[in-house]
């Protein structure tokens, strides 16, 4: 019994280390704060009149700017510069960036 209670007692501790670590790390692809252009890839789509970006990792952007260039590539699988919004709030979702350059990868999403 006193074993039992030893080893669920380590498997706890394991989990929560294991969770605040992850909690902690920022997810790959995620544009940082600071307003220094950025690379993204993944799939642009135009929703209602917003453009989005879906990358490999299931992370979603809102796009704006080089609205033109966004049109000729919808449904397109790009890679993009992006910065940070600046009125984009830390805690909305999904984080809003700015456009600066865009590329196709291929003619389909993947």
């Amino acid at each position: 019994m006193r074993g039992a209670c030893l080893i669920l007692a380590i498997l706890v501790l394991v989990c929560s280390l294991s969770f605040s670590q992850q909690s902690n790390s920022p997810p790959s692809g995620t544009v940082n704060s600071v307003n220094t252009p950025t690379k993204l890839s993944g799939c642009l789509m135009n929703i209602n009149g917003t453009f989005y970006l879906l990358t490999a990792n299931r992370e979603r952007f809102m796009l704006k700017g080089k609205h033109n260039a966004m049109f000729s590539h919808n449904g397109q699988q790009v890679e993009i510069t992006v910065k940070p919004d600046k009125e984009s709030s830390a805690h909305g979702s999904p984080t809003t960036l700015t456009v600066t350059h865009i590329e196709q990868v291929a003619q389909v999403c993947q």
